[in-house]
């Protein structure tokens, strides 16, 4: 069971980031010195640069793959799991 919420953890974590950075990318410019989430790396009004929230990105991915290589669980769960992990992912890469 811990390892199934980890793996969950690591794939909601990367696609927090990915939306994160996905955000700031296509914002304008004004949208980009308002942001909450991503300063541009003058240490005002983000919770970091757009770098640390892409190194999230990987840590999120890697780990998830990590996790999933000690998984053992039977296909039908494991199914489950990714698609459930990855619906859950996709709704905070939407709301980031």
């Amino acid at each position: 069971m811990i390892l199934e919420t980890l793996f969950v953890l690591a794939i909601v974590l990367y696609w927090f980031a990915e939306g994160v950075t996905e955000g700031y990318t296509w914002a304008s410019s004004k949208h980009r010195n308002e942001n909450k989430l991503i300063h541009p790396n003058d240490k005002h009004n983000g919770i970091m640069d757009y770098h640390g929230w892409r190194l999230l990105e990987n840590i999120g991915i890697w780990g998830a793959i990590a996790i999933a290589y000690f998984l053992i669980t039977p296909f039908k769960t494991a199914a489950l799991l990714g698609v459930g992990a990855w619906l859950v992912g996709i709704f905070c890469y939407e709301s980031a």
